[in-house]
């Protein structure tokens, strides 16, 4: 049943890998909130099938396996949909502030979910946490409803089948300034999935804490990430978003340096907040910049290539656990921290145009 449930991440994100361009063209090709509507209606459909399987008790692991899998098809459609509704909602202005919000609700559902469904969980079995999370879908359903989105693009509408899948990878080539701001998403994911993945080591062994403290761990990044958002939301605009990047990419990277060496709990809870501030806000300005930076027609294709970016997040915990064989837990999480630092740092002298960039 262990090794089972381990498959259950790797089935949920493999099809962000394969499929996350095909949803970005979709996106960019059909009507982006209706797409939005029915893949939200279809986890919801999901949630409700292993409610039933659940209060039955015939659920099998292949059933967890392959919701999972079905999930992770839908979240490949979903994720670039709503990131192009963003910026087709408010004015360009208002963008960085929308974005913000947008990533304080998702974080803050986490920071309040996670705990809700613990004690749903204690008090009432498995059962109701699905039922809570289709009805959390079926209310997304109607705020969505309610909401007026402009049309897809006509430009969005063209071609070759393989030429407009394609496209977003064949834009980012040709436009510098995108192709960075993708790298440098890719470069905070991965330095943050190196030791989120070990936390309960260094839980364990490293600080030598319970499950109380560890508790306190796992939610220090999530404080920061609401902190940070919030003090971010209250900034009308700011003009040096390019400096911002590289500022709070290398205080990210450095902080998960410094906590992979620290012995002493509240150090380590005060490196993880940092961690979770500049993290959450860095992406926050990255995905500004690209949103701001690329035309309608082709946003939901350069979008999905950040999300094929999050499928690959289980190949990079199994990159970091292998090395971690070699040298250590702490030694892993150092160095790969401060090579994350190293790329940033490299960037940011390679690419003068990005760290001047202003909005």
């Amino acid at each position: 049943m262990d090794g089972g449930l381990a498959l259950q991440p790797f089935a949920r994100l493999l099809p962000l890998v394969f499929l996350s361009p095909l949803g970005g063209m979709v996106s960019d090709k059909v009507n982006r909130r209706n797409l939005v509507v029915y893949t939200l209606l279809f986890k919801a459909l999901l949630s409700i099938i292993l409610l039933l399987l659940v209060r039955t008790e015939v659920v099998q692991i292949w059933h967890i396996i392959v919701l999972a899998l079905l999930h992770g098809v839908a979240t490949a459609f979903n994720h670039p949909a709503r990131h192009t509704l963003v910026p087709n909602l408010v004015k360009k202005e208002h963008l960085l502030n929308a974005v913000t919000l947008d990533n304080t609700s998702t974080n803050a559902s986490r920071v309040v979910g996670m705990p809700l469904a613990g004690l749903l969980i204690a008090w009432f079995g498995t059962g109701p946490v699905f039922g809570l999370r289709a009805v959390g879908c079926l209310l997304a359903v109607v705020w969505l409803l309610m909401a007026r989105v402009p049309a897809t693009p006509n430009d969005g509408k063209r071609r070759n089948r393989w030429r407009e899948l394609v496209e977003g990878f064949v834009y980012l080539k040709g436009h510098t300034m995108v192709l960075a701001q993708v790298c440098m998403y890719f470069f905070s994911y991965f330095a943050t999935q190196g030791y989120s993945s070990f936390l309960p080591i260094f839980a364990t062994d490293i600080l030598k804490v319970g499950p109380v403290q560890y508790g306190w761990l796992q939610g220090a990044a999530g404080v920061g990430a609401l902190v940070g958002l919030f003090v971010l939301a209250s900034v009308v605009d700011f003009r040096r978003k390019g400096l911002y990047l590289f500022v709070s990419g290398t205080a990210m990277t450095l902080a998960i340096f410094f906590f992979a060496l620290s012995p002493w709990l509240i150090a380590s809870l005060l490196l993880l907040v940092i961690v979770g501030a500049m993290n959450n806000t860095y992406q926050t300005v990255n995905n500004t910049i690209i949103q701001t930076q690329i035309p309608d027609n082709v946003r939901g294709r350069v979008m999905s290539i950040r999300e094929l970016i999050s499928g690959l997040g289980p190949l990079s915990g199994m990159l970091v656990g292998w090395l971690a064989g070699y040298m250590g837990v702490q030694s892993t999480v150092a160095i790969v921290s401060l090579g994350f630092f190293g790329a940033i740092v490299l960037l940011a002298f390679l690419l003068p145009g990005v760290r001047k960039y202003t909005s």
